[in-house]
């Protein structure tokens, strides 16, 4: 098999802040949430939206070796570290429960082994999940419905998928796919340091049994009953594999043969439960979508240019529809497709990569993708100067207008609000604010015109901002019930958006 270094890309690590363009076949609509004021180097970013629609992001800062968690506030941004007890945080997986709750599963480099840190009162503990040695690559963390975590991840000392979930306040692991056993085996051979995600970082055990050697890039999502789903690649076979937890046994099956696929799995369920896998396919150096039908699989090449689809992030928004970020090896820059009526559109996020075919890449140069409240996307990806990592947010939401030529995104999705209707306490609005806006305010009138409250008096930055507002005038009154609107304005561009007090 050829992984994805063996190819000859070399990658350079760093990351960056600033605001950048975006250019490709589609329009640019992506504008940066800047996160400047933060220091350090970070690899295997993960993120995630709390209630609130604010960013949290989970990194191994590689100049402290330390897990790192970074969060947006009304203030800026704010890091933690959440776990600086030897060289710990590679593979930092991220979830925020919807209490607002957050957790990170990563591989302690250190100890050789899996570990969980949880935030409560914004105090972190740390506990192993699993202590078998070279336990813990690859990890991937989701929240069942209850809010209990599982994580899938892959076992160097046996070659295999292995699967921890908490249950009544311990953890129940188990062999999925591959050689079963507690301890021993191969041993762990470890990535160098600073190595990224590839395949070829670990390397691939030689064994003697007759096991594949299985569960690289794991991906684990549960269903609304709470039953696991791993999608994985058979390193032996190269091959994608997708195994789900069925009454207390494991059913496996093999989704992609073709040759070389399978690298840099995510897995989505869409409302009826069945699986989309965005993967890597190194044979045609193409990102590939495999969703799960009643007779089988389809599959279907997403995009096929410029060695497209290494560290592949998939998300399904509320219809169904996938939105998947990826690394484009070619120029080492970032896209994102979107599907709508079975027709993709891409476009590039962060032109800010490497230039002309051959030029040194960055293994980290992947992405964690989210979608707010209102759809659209929002990607954190790795870097090239200063900075542990750079964010940023669609201009509108998905499905707003089109993205091919030099349209506009339309104004009256630009602001946004939930949950709505207004009943009191605390309203979250979203406003866009257009790269390079002078000036932008936010503010509630009322159904006659008349001034009710700023929400913000031009001092946004560029990027999707979350204000609240808690009902009240300016003058600090509750206002009536009845219909108002949020008016947002950047330059020239008006927004509105008709909102319903009732209490």
């Amino acid at each position: 098999m050829r992984s994805f270094r063996q190819r000859g890309f070399a990658l350079a690590i760093g990351l960056g802040v600033s605001l950048f363009a975006v250019t490709g076949s589609t329009a640019g609509h992506f504008v940066a949430r800047s996160a400047a004021s933060l220091e350090g180097a970070g690899e295997y970013t993960s993120l995630a939206l709390d209630p609130l629609g604010r960013a949290h992001v989970a990194y191994f800062d590689r100049a402290r070796d330390v897990l790192v968690h970074a969060f947006e506030t009304p203030a800026g941004w704010r890091a933690e570290v959440v776990d600086g007890s030897g060289r710990v945080g590679w593979y930092a997986s991220l979830a925020v429960d919807p209490r607002g709750a957050t957790r990170i599963a990563y591989y302690d480099v250190e100890r050789g082994v899996l570990k969980l840190a949880s935030s409560s009162g914004g105090a972190w503990t740390s506990e192993v999940v699993d202590p078998t040695p070279g336990a813990g690559h690859y990890c991937s963390l989701a929240l069942a419905p209850d809010g209990t975590p599982g994580i899938s991840y892959y076992d160097v000392g046996h070659g295999s998928l292995r699967f921890a979930r908490l249950t009544r306040g311990t953890w129940r692991v188990e062999t999925v796919d591959g050689a079963p056993g507690e301890a021993g085996g191969l041993g762990e051979a470890a990535p160098a340091r600073g190595a990224g995600n590839g395949a070829d970082a670990i390397g691939s055990p030689e064994r003697a049994e007759p096991f594949d050697n299985v569960g690289h890039y794991s991906s684990l999502a549960f269903d609304r009953q709470g039953l696991a789903h791993i999608s994985y690649q058979d390193i032996t076979h190269s091959s994608l594999k997708y195994a789900v937890e069925r009454a207390g046994r494991w059913t496996i099956a093999t989704v992609d043969a073709q040759a070389d696929v399978g690298e840099h799995t995510s897995l989505a369920l869409d409302p009826s439960g069945r699986a989309r896998i965005s993967y890597y396919d190194a044979g045609n150096e193409a990102l590939k979508l495999a969703a799960e039908r009643r007779d089988g699989w389809a599959l279907e090449t997403v995009d096929a240019a410029g060695n497209a689809g290494a560290y592949s992030s998939l998300r399904l928004d509320a219809n169904g529809e996938p939105h998947v970020c990826y690394l484009a090896a070619a120029d080492g820059t970032i896209r994102y497709a979107t599907e709508s009526a079975g027709v993709w559109r891409r476009e590039t996020v962060d032109a800010g990569g490497a230039s002309g075919r051959g030029a040194s890449l960055s293994l980290d140069r992947g992405c964690s993708l989210a979608l707010d409240v209102t759809g659209a996307p929002v990607i954190a990806t790795g870097a090239r100067t200063g900075g542990p990592f750079r964010l940023v947010a669609a201009s509108a939401p998905a499905g707003s207008g089109p993205l091919d030529g030099d349209t506009a995104p339309n104004p009256n999705r630009a602001l946004a609000a939930w949950p709505t209707p207004y009943r009191g306490g605390e309203l979250n609005v979203s406003f866009v604010v257009p790269p390079h806006s002078a000036d932008a305010d936010v503010r509630v009138v009322d159904l006659a015109g008349r001034h009710v409250r700023t929400l913000s008096d031009g001092n946004l930055e560029p990027g999707r901002r979350i204000l609240a507002w808690d009902g009240r005038d300016d003058a600090g009154r509750a206002v009536p019930n009845g219909v108002y609107f949020l008016i947002g304005r950047s330059d020239d561009q008006t927004s509105r958006l008709k909102l319903a007090v009732l209490r």
